[in-house]
């Protein structure tokens, strides 16, 4: 009995001692680790990126496997320019939280971002490795196989993310736009065509697959298709405008104008509505009410090249 009561009041100092070391290792002169991360996304939120790292920092210093802190500091390098000590990060987050996808991901898009695509595919395959059924990690390779030419190793890229989940729009138009780089329309279209089928009502694949038919110059499948998207979104600025230059290619200016006018009620801050809309005006000796179009335009940019080309534009209606 003695030698169980011993035993039962050690495991009870160990305890003890156990929590107070904790207590002590997770703060410091200026809090706990929780305490400096708070201070880190403060600073983070004004963007004083060097200050928001240094907060980090300690954060981590406290508690080497404070995932969160890794994360926000990788973020903060990135988002200051170091994209090494970022890839730094995220290589140690990797090591802490090794079954997670999103932390591939992320690593992926950083070594991309440097130009080190065999090191943004090597993560990915990873990626795969962790979840072999995720579609994600086959369609982001073919994206990069596609920016470095690899054509065929794009296409069995896509082709194996739609095999794995062929409900997926997306991954279609992602095919669909190796397809079209390449002059292989019929196929593009075939993928268009497949994802409004599996998404049908979702209107920006019917304003992408109508920006398609105008590039064919199909103007009439065109129209249905930008009808179709303003059906389903009747809010859709850039259907509005797409259609608009659409009805100014058919030489109709009374319908373009309606819908560059429909997109700008839409949204006024925009500027691509006002200047399809100016274009229209010249063209029609609307010398007023372009140029009215053209200093709306410059209000709303701080595009100084933007601005000067419109100011060159009033001139010459004067």
């Amino acid at each position: 009995m003695k030698r169980s009561g011993l035993l039962f009041i050690s495991i009870g100092v160990i305890v003890i001692l156990s929590s107070i070391t904790l207590f002590f290792i997770t703060r410091s002169p200026g809090g706990t680790s929780t305490d400096h991360f708070q201070k880190g996304e403060a600073l983070f939120a004004q963007q004083k990126w060097d200050e928001a790292i240094e907060e980090y920092t300690k954060a981590i210093a406290l508690d080497r496997r404070f995932i969160s802190a890794y994360r926000r500091r990788a973020e903060a390098y990135r988002n200051k320019g170091d994209i090494d000590a970022a890839i730094f990060n995220y290589k140690k987050i990797i090591e802490l939280d090794p079954e997670n996808i999103d932390n591939c991901f992320q690593l992926a898009s950083l070594y991309s971002s440097r130009g080190d695509n065999y090191s943004a595919i090597a993560t990915l395959k990873k990626a795969m490795e962790i979840d072999p059924k995720n579609p994600f990690p086959f369609q982001r390779t073919g994206d990069i196989y596609a920016a470095m030419g690899r054509y065929q190793d794009a296409l069995a890229s896509y082709s194996k993310a739609i095999d794995l989940a062929p409900s997926l729009a997306g991954l279609y138009l992602s095919r669909a736009g190796l397809y079209l780089g390449r002059g292989e329309y019929d196929k593009a279209l075939a993928d268009y065509s497949q994802a409004i089928r599996v998404d049908p009502s979702n209107e920006g694949l019917y304003l992408t697959r109508a920006n398609f038919y105008v590039q064919r110059k199909s103007y009439d499948l065109a129209m249905s298709n930008y009808d179709k998207a303003i059906q389903l979104n009747p809010k859709y600025y850039e259907a509005y405008v797409a259609r608009g230059r659409l009805y100014h290619t058919l030489e109709d200016s009374q319908k373009a104008i309606a819908d560059f006018t429909k997109a700008i009620q839409i949204n006024p801050k925009r500027i691509e509505a006002y200047g399809a809309r100016a274009e229209i005006y010249a063209s029609e000796n609307m010398k007023t009410q372009a140029i009215n179009a053209y200093l709306k335009m410059i209000s709303l940019t701080t595009d100084e090249n933007l601005i000067a080309q419109l100011r060159q534009k009033i001139e010459e209606l004067k």
